[in-house]
């Protein structure tokens, strides 16, 4: 029913049509092709530099099958154990730690599984030389679609941490025994004179426990006549004023109601961050005091 005419006029529209349509779908593949090879580029970009940061990481990471084969090692773990291979398809983490640790490695793969530690634990790896290093292990599980289950584990060498803390536990033990064993009373005090620390020759000298004098002021045990007295020594020392050789001679309360003549040096240690304190030695001078008394009368 159409004239020659029509039918040429709608063949042309056809070919119009294809043509944009043609147009159209080769730019629609253009953008898509840039954006997945940009998206490509980006990503490979990103997995370069994750691998980079892990090769150039000073601690070790290990990636490896739940039943110990490894997928990967950074060049750390690797130089570490005093081995250069770098094809660790086939080899288990068991293979390439030292006999003294090959019980870590199955240690290390379940660690994930550890709800109690968090997936966290503590235990030395021996390096080439035979030195061990005491390392903080961390592991998570994951999965991936090319190597399916796998087992993350980083460590941090905490060997120098450790060290100084014992070092620090040492000598906190040692100065605690020099001051628990003195027989001179050493006191810490706030700006206020407030009790902060009480050693326990206070049982000795002056009938109290330790733990009663923490909380209270100074000024609660010293003999009413010399409050005014150990005031202004407060205020002395919190001044910051030179110490050296000054000494004050303060009666106290004795627990049992007598008194007590302490001869007392104080040290300003309230800017030292690790003190935060006025450090008060005392020693009991009273049968000094008796003696000169009874030499003065005689």
């Amino acid at each position: 029913d159409l004239s020659i005419d029509d039918f040429k006029a709608s063949l042309a529209w056809t070919w119009w049509a294809a043509g944009i349509g043609v147009v159209i779908a080769v730019l629609a593949g253009c953008f898509v092709g840039f954006i997945t090879w940009a998206m490509a580029r980006r990503s490979a970009s990103a997995q370069a530099l994750s691998y980079d940061i892990l090769e150039s990481h000073s601690g070790f990471v290990v990636r490896a099958r739940p039943d110990g084969r490894l997928l990967f090692a950074n060049r750390a773990f690797i130089s570490f154990l005093g081995s250069n291979n770098r094809h660790l398809e086939d080899l288990s983490l068991e293979e390439l730690l030292l006999p003294e640790d090959t019980n870590l490695g199955p240690i290390l793969t379940r660690l994930h599984e550890d709800t109690i530690n968090n997936g966290e634990t503590e235990a030395p790896l021996h390096g080439a030389d035979g030195s061990p290093k005491m390392i903080r292990w961390r592991s998570r599980a994951g999965v991936d679609n090319e190597h399916g289950a796998y087992v993350q584990i980083v460590g941090d060498d905490v060997t120098e941490l450790r060290a100084a803390q014992e070092r620090l536990i040492a000598s906190e033990r040692r100065h605690r025994v020099m001051v628990e064993g003195a027989s001179d009373l050493v006191s810490m005090l706030d700006g206020n004179g407030v009790f902060l620390y009480q050693s326990p020759a206070i049982k000795r000298v002056l009938g109290y426990e330790e733990h009663e004098l923490i909380g209270k002021s100074v000024s609660d045990i010293v003999h009413p006549d010399d409050e005014r007295a150990v005031r202004w020594a407060i205020k002395f020392v919190v001044d910051g004023r030179d110490m050296t050789g000054r000494n004050w001679r303060l009666r106290y309360r004795h627990k049992n109601g007598s008194t007590v003549i302490l001869e007392t040096t104080g040290q300003n240690r309230l800017n030292d961050p690790a003190i935060r304190a006025i450090v008060v030695n005392s020693r009991d001078v009273s049968e000094n005091e008796r003696v000169l008394a009874e030499l003065d009368r005689q």
